[in-house]
């Protein structure tokens, strides 16, 4: 069982550092980020924290409610992926890329289109390990219970509509208007769902760990059907 855990954590560890440096790197290129990245960086720039500790106080919030809602204590394995990636984002964000901001359009480019990539490779190495993967993904979980839908799609659309809805919330209440939400923050919302079926089904045979073995069929071509 041991080698199994050091596997797990391993591919978690990765799968944040990842994820987060995807999500700095979008934030970066002034195109727009994940839909809830931009509340995170409005609350940021609101309260005059560190992104990380926005993305802690926002994640936390979502798990409360998320447990009022099921009324269940198990979901409090969430807080491990929140304190790690609201880590990883002040590491990031303050410690490696500092007050870098591109002006050259290539390198902006470069940062969007590597950061989303990287985001959906970061977030299927962490859906593989079979452990919790992070409080937006019980967003979706959630949506697709009380819609009682099979397909993923329309609720992965719809945890991103509530970020991005909130994120403009935000702006508008703090008089930051739309702030960092761009174009690239609508193309993200729309096609990392389609980007991310694609990682996890050459990552699948490759990286999955424990229980989640079939987790590949989920995101195949055809619907997600919801697991017990």
């Amino acid at each position: 069982m041991k080698p199994l855990r050091y596997r797990i954590a391993l591919q978690y560890g990765s799968g944040v550092l990842i994820l987060v440096l995807g999500v700095v790197m979008m934030i970066r290129s002034q195109f727009g980020p994940a839909p809830w990245d931009t509340f995170t960086f409005h609350l940021h720039s609101l309260l005059g924290v560190t992104l990380g500790t926005s993305a802690l106080i926002i994640q936390t919030g979502l798990i409360l409610v998320i447990m009022l809602v099921r009324r269940s204590w198990a979901y409090l394995k969430v807080f491990v992926s929140i304190v790690c990636i609201s880590v990883s984002l002040d590491f990031w964000n303050i410690l490696v890329f500092g007050a870098y901001l591109p002006t050259a359009l290539l390198m902006r480019i470069f940062l969007y289109a590597g950061g989303m990539w990287l985001l959906s490779f970061g977030l299927s190495l962490l859906i593989l390990s079979s452990f919790k993967a992070a409080a937006v993904d019980e967003i979706m979980l959630l949506y697709m219970d009380l819609l009682k839908c099979k397909t993923w799609f329309v609720p992965r659309i719809m945890a991103e509509a509530t970020g991005l809805t909130l994120g403009v919330m935000t702006g508008l209440i703090g008089g930051l208007g739309l702030g960092i939400i761009n174009l690239g923050t609508l193309f993200v919302m729309v096609t990392l769902p389609f980007l991310l079926s694609l990682q996890m089904r050459w990552m699948g045979p490759v990286f999955t760990v424990g229980t989640t073995k079939n987790n590949t069929d989920a995101f195949s071509a055809g619907p997600l059907e919801k697991q017990t």
